[in-house]
């Protein structure tokens, strides 16, 4: 059984990746007989991982020079994560006004090549409230002017990558079809795994001044998604098209391997160690190092002192329970475990992702090439379709289509032999 499709808005080829998974863990055959994308650079990453360079602007392509159904019985699909600046709060949300709106598109190619199933993705803000009359609109086209069996479901992809990614799911099906969504694997992996925690380049830190102007910037400003230190432990917020910017979405912050002469967060040189020998009465028979004050909170009094916690303690007081008491405070680093390995964490110092942990935050395997500059890598995955969620939905679409149908002629053949 082949299955013959064309990936629409084919960026780097998210949609591809995950329908050719699907299709291996099925044991069917899969073909792309046309892919367009209008980004040049996009096209090129697409051509290094598939060995095909998608056409390029859709809006010139005429629908009779795109490849379709040559045999009546030939199987069709078509895929389409179309733009979605128009509709996204990471954008001006245009609407129809932005000259990306590609909907037009869509359904153009669904009404003049007749796929027997589409699959759309875009954006949640695509169904929100501000575009209920366009989503209303596309609905229409779909269900009525095309003529076909539709549903829709949004997802998050936090099932199968480290990310906070919703978005909508559209598929429709030209002959009538009962079809129910199938739920993500619950593995809901954390940001942790994906990432190198040694030798990150010093280029992917930000600077003072960029990080203290985040730092001011309130959450959702100028449409944007914020300023976040991402848990290690969770999911990363969205990344976006434009986290190459400064990374906002999803800082890390600095990590080095902890050793009893570790670096203590905040400070610029390393601090000394005290070591002590107690004797039989317990009292202090040699003491090392001395007490290092490193800064103070609102005045430099006792109790608003920061001591590095690689000295001597000041004296406990009864009033030592008080924030700061008498003795004042002490910078403490936080370690995490990770992997087995102690480390400390220094939240003054933050990065963004790599290229190659966009990559797999994203979804796409560590053997996927990376062949353009960072700028434009990061672009690229923000945009991308996260190949996991579409293998899942996929997967549920070629048993209906295909099982379910291949039964059913098994059915008629047995009637017919008998």
């Amino acid at each position: 059984m082949l299955i013959n499709y064309i990936e629409g808005f084919a960026g780097i080829g998210g949609f591809r990746s995950g329908f050719e998974q699907a299709c291996a863990e099925l044991n069917i055959e899969s073909k792309c007989i046309f892919a367009f994308e209008k980004d040049k650079y996009a096209r090129q990453t697409y051509f290094a991982n598939f060995g095909e360079e998608p056409a390029g602007d859709i809006t010139k392509i005429p629908s009779k020079d795109i490849p379709g159904r040559k045999h009546k019985d030939d199987i069709v699909f078509f895929f389409a994560g179309f733009p979605c600046q128009p509709w996204s709060t990471a954008g001006k949300q245009k609407g129809v006004d932005d000259e990306r709106d590609m909907i037009p598109q869509v359904v153009r190619i669904i009404l003049d090549k007749q796929p027997d199933v589409f699959i759309l993705e875009n954006v949640k803000g695509l169904k929100s409230k501000k575009f209920k009359d366009v989503y209303d609109r596309l609905m229409w086209d779909l269900k009525v002017i095309c003529n076909y069996t539709v549903y829709e479901k949004i997802y998050n992809a936090n099932a199968v990558v480290p990310q906070n990614r919703k978005r909508i799911f559209i598929v429709g099906f030209k002959e009538p079809v009962d079809f129910e969504f199938s739920e993500l694997p619950p593995i809901y992996p954390v940001l942790k795994d994906f990432l190198e925690f040694e030798n990150v380049p010093e280029k992917y830190f930000l600077g003072d001044k960029t990080f203290e102007a985040l730092k001011k910037q309130q959450k959702n400003k100028n449409n944007g998604f914020g300023f976040n230190i991402c848990n290690f432990e969770e999911a990363s917020h969205t990344i976006s098209a434009h986290y190459g910017n400064d990374g906002s979405e999803c800082l890390i912050a600095e990590i080095s391997k902890w050793t009893p002469y570790h670096r203590v967060a905040g400070l610029n040189e390393q601090a000394n160690t005290i070591t002590a020998q107690y004797g039989s009465n317990g009292g202090v028979a040699t003491l090392i190092s001395e007490l290092k004050k490193i800064g103070f909170i609102d005045y430099d009094k006792q109790g608003q002192k920061i001591w590095d916690i690689n000295g001597i303690a000041q004296t406990q007081t009864a009033l030592s329970g008080n924030f700061g008491g008498k003795t004042g405070l002490y910078a403490v680093p936080e370690i995490k475990i990770i992997n087995g390995t102690k480390y400390i964490v220094d939240y003054s110092r933050v990065r963004k992702l790599m290229p190659r942990e966009c990559a797999r935050v994203m979804g796409f395997a560590d053997d996927f090439k990376i062949v353009v500059s960072d700028s434009q890598a990061y672009r690229q995955f923000g945009n991308a379709v996260v190949p996991g969620v579409v293998k899942e939905i996929c997967k549920a679409v070629i048993k209906k289509i295909i099982f379910e149908g291949l039964k059913k002629i098994c059915l008629i053949q047995s009637f017919r032999n008998i």
